[in-house]
């Protein structure tokens, strides 16, 4: 199906799948990086209610709550960091530092004992930090790593 497209200063044109811009070799580590962790972290979001329940004992009220601080923390967290990852840059260190945090800090959980646990809250917090690590790393490098 070929749509057409205004150009600012030309001729109408018809959309062909051409015309996209194909990613570079950097731009696919990019999208397979961010595809894969996003969905780690996102299919955590799903159990992590069960998980603080069952294994670590929490009331429901204190699990919704504790999976919702992790939102609720980011809000703040990444803008901070992204502060910080545009002053500093070296974006794949930073996706380094959030894949490093990806795998400790479910080790970390899984290590903690089963009961109630201030330690729990460690791993909310690792969790939040690793969202916003990868958020404020991942996005920005998108555009770059296009050609």
């Amino acid at each position: 199906m070929n749509t057409p497209i205004n150009l600012e200063d030309g001729p109408r044109k018809n959309f062909k799948l051409e015309d996209l811009k194909k990613p570079t070799k950097l731009g696919w580590m990019v999208i397979i990086f961010f595809s894969i962790s996003a969905n780690c972290f996102h299919q955590f979001m799903n159990i992590a209610t069960d998980l603080f329940t069952i294994r670590f004992g929490f009331s429901m009220t204190q699990a919704k709550n504790s999976v919702a601080m992790i939102r609720f923390m980011s809000v703040f967290f990444i803008p901070l960091l992204s502060l910080v990852v545009t002053k500093i840059g070296r974006k794949g260190y930073f996706m380094i530092l959030a894949s490093l945090i990806a795998i400790i800090n479910p080790l970390m959980l899984s290590l903690i004992p089963k009961s109630e646990s201030y330690l729990v809250y460690f791993g909310v917090v690792g969790i939040c930090l690793y969202w916003a690590v990868q958020v404020c790393s991942v996005w920005p490098s998108m555009g770059i790593s296009l050609p």
